[in-house]
């Protein structure tokens, strides 16, 4: 192994149980921070990356961790059907925070996006247990 390259990790994915949101939520402010810092990595202009954050809701939350889905004033409500993170099918990894939780576990917030609109978050811990508190975005490498 390289020295700068990352050890390996053993992730473990708690099986994903959405919940829908009716109706869809404001973000919370501490979604609100993680979700500007992952739009500051894709390639959208100021505007547009703010429009999103005024625009965007929560339409589901996941009980099994912190992850979100979004949808937005112009588009259907939308509730993932999956129990499955990540809508892989239907959008892209655009961006993703990583880093270390409270404990020391290893944990990741990924922004999944379809075209220029945010359609989740999708934040774990590598061990798949729930979060004691709220992960510190400073404390979280943006990539």
């Amino acid at each position: 192994m390289g020295k700068d390259a990352r050890p390996p990790t053993t992730v473990i994915f708690a099986e994903a149980l959405w919940k829908p949101v009716t109706p869809p939520r404001s973000l919370t402010m501490w979604e609100y921070a993680a979700l500007s810092r992952l739009l500051s990595k894709v390639p959208l202009t100021d505007s547009a990356a703010k429009n999103q954050l005024e625009i965007v809701r929560v339409s589901a939350e996941c009980a099994s961790d912190l992850s979100i889905a979004f949808t937005n004033y112009q588009e259907p409500v939308y509730v993932p059907t999956t129990t499955t993170h990540g809508h892989y099918g239907s959008g892209s990894m655009a961006a993703e925070l990583s880093g270390k939780d409270h404990d020391g576990m290893e944990m990741w917030i990924l922004l999944f996006a379809r075209g220029d609109t945010p359609i989740e978050l999708d934040i774990q811990r590598a061990d798949g247990s729930p979060f004691a508190a709220l992960p510190d975005l400073d404390a979280l490498k943006l990539f």
